[in-house]
């Protein structure tokens, strides 16, 4: 006769994660991430293209401003920008949405959080002035950096758990510093994780970022210079 088969099933999933608003709260960090990696590279690629377009540039070069004084405030009006951006996805997702997300400044290892959107605004920032030496003009370089964010959106595993993708897109995922960030402040803010559970996230992001940045800055000086010398 046959006999009964004896099944055992046992939970495999994070417990951070069965909750909704757990659910919530993840998503509300990879939103973060979208609009830094679209906003990022939008705002790095097209900062001196739109005065150049506009017929400004020549004019700010004119005046007493330096060009590092101008590469330095687009830098630093992009950051404000973004920063307050992330902000209010945090507040609209919270108190809207109803996400899970803690932050105390008693915490030390919750000062991660503004210090990864610093970094991670900063690395996008770099990265769309670099994008900005294959265009010419706004439109394109808007275009550029709308296909390059949402390719890198879907690869970083910014919007989608990386647990999903095929094994070769989990590998670009593990490598890439914009996911670094964006699992910095998830883990932190929504997990509860400890300062040594992501040092090696908040250190590796940051690295990279500072070597972009420095690459992007180079980058606005040798078009700056270009434009000069005409």
């Amino acid at each position: 006769m046959a006999k009964p088969i004896n099944t055992t099933f046992t939970e495999v999933l994070p417990e951070a994660l069965i909750s909704r608003e757990a659910w919530i709260g993840w998503y509300t960090i990879g939103a973060i991430g979208m609009t830094m990696l679209y906003s990022g590279l939008g705002v790095g690629s097209t900062a001196l293209l739109e005065e150049k377009q506009r017929g400004c540039l020549h004019k700010i070069l004119a005046s007493p401003i330096t060009p590092s004084d101008l590469i330095l405030g687009k830098i630093l009006s992009g950051i404000l920008s973004l920063s307050i951006t992330s902000v209010a996805i945090i507040v609209f997702g919270v108190f809207v949405c109803g996400a899970k997300i803690y932050w105390s400044p008693l915490r030390a290892e919750h000062w991660i959080v503004p210090i990864m959107l610093l970094v991670l605004s900063s690395l996008t920032l770099g990265m769309g002035s670099i994008l900005s030496l294959m265009v010419k003009s706004v439109r394109g370089a808007s275009s550029l950096s709308t296909s390059l964010g949402l390719m890198t959106a879907f690869m970083t595993g910014i919007w989608f758990p990386r647990e999903w993708f095929p094994a070769w897109m989990r590998v670009l995922a593990d490598y890439n510093p914009a996911t670094w960030a964006v699992d910095a402040i998830r883990n932190v803010i929504v997990f509860e994780a400890g300062l040594m559970e992501v040092a090696h996230y908040v250190i590796g992001a940051t690295l990279a970022a500072l070597i972009v940045l420095a690459i992007g800055v180079v980058v606005y000086r040798r078009m700056l210079r270009k434009y000069l010398e005409r």
